[in-house]
Formats: C-alpha cells, structure tokens, sequence
C-alpha cells in the first residue's frame, strides 16, 4: 500500500474520530481538526485533533494507522505539547494527550516510558477498523509496559563457594550455568577468586545476579526445588528483610544443587574487605546476560558494584558525575545514606551542598567517597592497632567548576577536642547480660563512643581558585540557618588523641573486645 493511500486511510479515521468523540471517551468537545501550530523557531505541526474536556482542559488526539508513521508518533506528541505551552501558556495539568492507533508494537515502549517517568496525562488506545470503509468498530485502553522495578542492581546476599581443586570450582559452574537455565535466571554472574595466601579452601566462587522482585524470587525458587513456595511475608518485620530471606532461599536452593567443599555468608563489605586485604585475587569473571551483553560494563564497573560502592555497601560509597547528570546526583543522595546513617553530621553536609548544586544550577564535576565503618568503635581500635590513621571513617566531596578555575574540597574525619577520655561508663567486666542491657538502654552506640572519647565527625572545606588557596576552615550544617558555617569547636587529630595518655590504645582494644561479639 502506497503512502497516499497510508494517508486517506489515517484521514478518514481521524474525520471520523472527530466527529464522534465519544467512540474515545465521554465529554470531549471538538475544536478543531488539523490544528495548526506555528513556531518561530520552525517546529511547526498541525494536531490530528484538538479538543477540549469538560474541565477545560486541552485534549491532543494523534491519529497513526502504520508501523512506519507510528515510530514518529512520541516525537509529534512532545512537540504539540511544548508548542500549546509556548503558544497559550497552558500549564502542563491543562494538557492532556490521546493516542490512537491501529499498530503499537512501534510505540509501546516510548509510550510506557512517558507514561512511568513523566507527569503527563496521556492515554493510549488500540482501535480495529472496517478493512473496506476502514471506520473504527472497537476501541480498547492500552495499558503502559510496568516499569522496571530495579536498575541494575545486586543484592547484598550472594553466595560465596569454597573448593579444594580448580577443577572442582569449574564443575560448580557449569552447574549453576544449568540451574540459572531451568530456573530463568539469565542475568548474573560468576567471579572466580584464588586465595593469595595457603589456607584449605584456596579456591573460591562468587554467585550473583540482578536484583529482582518478591515474586520472581519465588517463582524461581520454585523451579529449581519443584516445590511451591509459601509467601511468608507477615513472619517478618519489614519488606526488606522478607526480600533478603528470599534471596538467602534462592541461594540455598542453587547450592543444594551444586557439590562445593565449604560456604560462607557472602556480602559487599566483605568481598570489598577481602579484595582490599589483597587475600584474594581474581583470575576469571563470567558475565551472563545483561552484563554481558551491555558494551559499557567493563570488569572495573562491576567489581565496584559488587563491592557496593553504588549504595548497597553500609561501610563505603562512591560517585563521579557532573551537575548536569541531575538524576544521578539525586541517586547520590539517595544513595549515600546507607553508609552515612550512623553519622548525621556528615549527611546533612554532603546533602546540603549537592542539593544545592541543583538549585544554583551550578556547572561542575563532582567526585565523593566514602569510607565510614558500621562501627565507630571497630574502626577506632583496629586504626589505634594497626597505627593507621586512614582506617578511622572519612569521606572526600570535590566539586570543579567548569566555567572558572575554582575547585571545592570537602574532607572529612575525626577529630578531638583535646579533653581527657572517660570510658568508665563501659564496665570491661560486664557479662553478656549486662552489654545486651547497655545496648538496649542506648548506652553502647556510636555517638556515646564517641562522646566519651571526646571525639566528633568534623568537616574540613578548603577553596582553590587559580591555583591559589583562598579558605581553609573547618565547616559544619546548622540547621536553623539552613546553611553551612564556621566550626568553632576546639580540634586536634587521631594521632594527638592516641598519645593524650600511654594507655589509650590499651583501653581502646580492651573495650572492642569486650562488646566485639555485640557490635
């Protein structure tokens, strides 16, 4: 069929749609068809159909009958749309969109994306038409593709696999490669690691896969055991903990499968602390599905990922982008929580200046790691062991600007404020009961850690410009300003703080072990 028949078919539906706007939806009013829109700039078009409904509101009708033409649909839509705003200024909730057509395997993916990631009013619909008057008979909504629940994204469960031999190692692979077959289990992937040290089990492997939904967990499970699940969903406390019960389950059930000589509980923090130890090495990294098959998802990305480091790590985060990425800096912020929950100061800070690169609309680079333990009092005793200052929570923030020679650096990390430790609240001799109570009562957390040895999380704000250094301050967030200001605080560093008495270290050690088993 030639594209001028295309076009008389598309024109008779479309006269005929307009004079029968009820085929579509009640109380539509015609205004006209062939509305023409012109633009200064040359983006000129003309709606298949203008209405209006009974709230007044516009109502663009694009009519497509063909594959080809309706690739072109999403493009005309957003162009009519911008072009009533410009020419009326019509507010976006005094616009709603209609799409109708005979064919939408061309538009139901940009359809969906509209429909899930905007706040347009817009409706689909599917007609049939008489194959000889070619008038529309029937008319049915099209309902949007569910958006995707997950990016790519891992689980903090995976399953960690110990073994005697390589060959063992390699057996166990192949097969999970046929479970995850039988199981519809096509994104994920296989790290092989070898210890760097001689212990037992000086072959390992990592299993992992793109986090998925409640209930494809359970459909899964379900295929590899042959049994049928039971939604245990009111046995736990929250949805998350429910999700990594499932997760733990589908593990369990890959593994009862598989022949491994030992297992371990895997998580980010873990493989993270391992890789960084230098215990391990990685020979082999198998990727399946889509990180296999995305052309920009190299090793390095992933490794990153499975360490967390992209906000499913509670110890460590980590971020490049610049401000005109918006969804990725409000990620960012999304994401860093996980690591900064135990440490207030430093969220409200970090937060406070990326949300404000979004409201200045600032043109910059932002770069920002974290590295901030679960427990104060852990990172205190092993840097207090290991002499290494490094090992006490930090985070850098550098923001560069691209449109003048300005650079902003954020540091942040312990400092004390020079006045004697008091740690006699926390009895080294307390039994289990006694610690549980402590805990309980609030009397074992980070803050009192840290009160007691008068140290706090302090924020360093240095400004380059030109090569020069032109403010060097500590900094904090005050909330009743809602701004950033001066910290007056008395401040001195960890190595001051560990030599204010010969012991200190001693006691430090003496307290993590006697509450290690309860941190």
């Amino acid at each position: 069929m030639s594209n001028r028949q295309y076009n008389n078919i598309e024109d008779t539906i479309r006269n005929w749609l307009a004079q029968n706007l009820s085929f579509i939806t009640p109380e539509l009013s015609l205004i006209r068809t062939e509305f023409p829109l012109p633009d200064h700039i040359g983006s000129k078009g003309f709606i298949d159909i203008l209405a209006k409904d009974v709230f007044n509101n516009f109502v663009i009708i694009e009519v497509k009958r063909a594959n080809n033409s309706a690739r072109d649909t999403i493009t005309e839509i957003l162009k009519y749309h911008a072009l009533i705003k410009q020419k009326y200024k019509a507010k976006d909730g005094e616009i709603r969109i209609i799409i109708i057509s005979t064919h939408w395997s061309e538009i139901i993916r940009a359809f969906s994306e509209l429909v899930n990631n905007t706040t347009y009013a817009i409706k689909g619909y599917k007609i049939e038409i008489d194959p000889v008057s070619f008038i529309p008979y029937s008319i049915e909504e099209q309902q949007a593709l569910p958006p995707n629940i997950f990016d790519r994204h891992f689980p903090r469960t995976y399953s960690l696999n110990l073994f005697y031999t390589k060959e063992k190692r390699e057996l166990f692979r192949q097969t999970f490669e046929s479970l995850c077959a039988q199981a519809h289990i096509s994104d994920y992937v296989i790290i092989y690691m070898d210890s760097t040290h001689k212990i037992i089990y000086p072959y390992a492997s990592v299993f992992t896969w793109q986090k998925m939904s409640d209930t494809k967990l359970i459909k899964k499970i379900g295929l590899i055991t042959g049994n049928i699940f039971e939604n245990e969903t009111d046995s736990y406390e929250t949805k998350e903990e429910y999700t990594q019960h499932l997760e733990e389950e589908l593990i369990i059930a890959l593994c009862k499968k598989a022949n491994y000589d030992a297992s371990e509980a895997g998580y980010p923090e873990k493989f993270d602390a391992e890789l960084s130890a230098g215990n391990w090495m990685i020979p082999t990294i198998y990727k399946y599905g889509i990180f296999a098959d995305d052309p920009r998802y190299n090793n390095e990305m992933l490794i990153s990922e499975i360490k967390g480091l992209d906000g499913n790590s509670y110890e460590r985060y980590s971020f490049i982008g610049e401000s005109s990425q918006e969804k990725r800096i409000t990620e960012a912020l999304e994401k860093s929580i996980n690591c900064l929950s135990n440490t207030e100061a430093w969220y409200q800070l970090i937060s406070f200046r990326l949300k404000q690169i979004l409201i200045k609309k600032e043109k910059v680079r932002i770069g920002l790691y974290i590295y901030n333990p679960q427990s104060t009092l852990r990172a205190l005793a092993f840097a207090a062991t290991l002499n290494y200052e490094d090992y006490a929570p930090f985070y850098h923030l550098i923001i560069v600007y691209t449109d003048q020679p300005t650079i902003e650096i954020y540091n942040g990390d312990i400092a004390w404020n020079g006045k004697k430790n008091n740690y006699s609240i926390l009895n080294r001799k307390s039994s289990p009961f006694d610690t549980l109570m402590k805990m309980q009562l609030g009397l074992l957390d980070d803050e009192l850690i840290l009160t007691l040895s008068n140290l706090y999380f302090s924020s360093k704000k240095i400004v380059i410009q030109d090569g020069n250094s032109i403010f060097n301050s500590y900094i904090k967030y005050d909330e009743d300003t809602d701004s950033l200001v001066i910290d007056k605080r008395d401040k001195r560093s960890i190595s001051d703080y560990y030599k204010q008495k010969p012991n200190i270290i001693e006691e430090l050690i003496s307290i993590y072990r006697t509450y290690s088993n309860y941190i």
